[in-house]
């Protein structure tokens, strides 16, 4: 995992159970005979481990000989889940981490153990919505999207060519996984977590209007998916989505970092004011001493034109 700074996270302020609406469907697609996605969306069920721990989307798309790919994928979404409760750590992006290089380790591991499952590998996508604010996990080219009124705003980056993939889960044994976080939530935020089916299929600004115009996340799915499989359908299309309907007034955290260590600021633009230009609210300033000689001297000569006149 890169380096980069430890994220300010609110001590209180969960978001509550009720105000996050979940949608998924998955599909084999038009041409695979078989789906090798698997993906899971945990909710704990107590507060405390809510709190803690918060809600939990992985999705993964798994490859490999006879169904080797759909044990790669399930195996990875178990794991991530079960590595992903255990630890004790505070930070969010911290036990992500530690789950998906665990899954690499399991599926590697199985791959090079067993004949059936050699060369099996998957991608895999973890998202975390915790007190307020957002975490992810990547490896692969499956992808994670915030929409927020309609805008998109894609969350990790693929690990793919248009030859193949060039980072999987147990392709090696050991791997770099891309953390994103924290984003800060707010009301109305949709995240979107899909394979590669959707995407190949639809484009960015497409999927932010559909889930900006449908009325649930599963409706939106379920549309989402319709299209997919009218353009083609050429390969296993899994999509999940989590829309927060009240982020629960939690406090304004600041924007967090990417795999790069970079902040992450989803709203660049702001209102700025220019010199000499009031702050609204403000009294207007006081006119400026040569604006009131030039009035003066222009008095003085109309005064005169008009005497000479007389």
């Amino acid at each position: 995992m890169n380096e980069r700074d430890d994220p300010v996270l609110p001590s209180t302020d969960i978001l509550p159970r009720d105000e996050i609406e979940e949608g998924h469907v998955t599909h084999e697609g038009n041409v695979r005979e078989n789906n090798e996605d698997a993906s899971l969306f945990h909710e704990p069920e107590d507060g405390v481990t809510l709190g803690r721990k918060g809600r939990l989307v992985v999705v993964a798309d798994g490859m490999g000989g006879h169904l080797a790919g759909e044990v790669a994928s399930q195996v990875a979404v178990d794991c991530v889940r079960e590595q992903y409760l255990r630890r004790e750590d505070v930070d969010p992006l911290e036990s992500l981490s530690h789950a998906v290089t665990e899954a690499n380790s399991v599926i590697y591991n199985r791959s090079t153990e067993n004949f059936s499952e050699r060369g099996m590998g998957t991608t895999c996508t973890a998202l975390v919505l915790r007190q307020g604010q957002a975490f992810t996990a990547h490896v692969g080219d499956s992808r994670a999207y915030l929409i927020r009124n309609g805008a998109v705003t894609l969350l990790t980056r693929d690990h793919a060519t248009p030859h193949g993939l060039l980072r999987a889960l147990g392709a090696e044994d050991k791997v770099e996984v891309d953390m994103v976080g924290p984003v800060a939530v707010e009301p109305g935020d949709s995240f979107l977590v899909c394979s590669d089916g959707l995407t190949r299929h639809i484009e960015e600004s497409e999927i932010g209007e559909i889930v900006k115009t449908t009325r649930s996340p599963q409706q939106a799915c379920e549309r989402l998916l319709h299209r997919a499989l009218e353009r083609g359908g050429l390969d296993n299309v899994t999509i999940r989505i989590l829309r927060v309907l009240q982020a629960g007034g939690q406090p304004r955290v600041p924007p967090g970092t990417g795999a790069t260590g970079n902040p992450i600021d989803l709203d660049d633009t702001q209102s700025l004011e220019l010199p000499g230009e009031p702050a609204e609210g403000d009294p207007p300033p006081p006119p400026r001493l040569g604006f009131l000689i030039l009035v003066l001297l222009l008095l003085a000569l109309a005064t005169a034109v008009v005497a000479g006149l007389l």
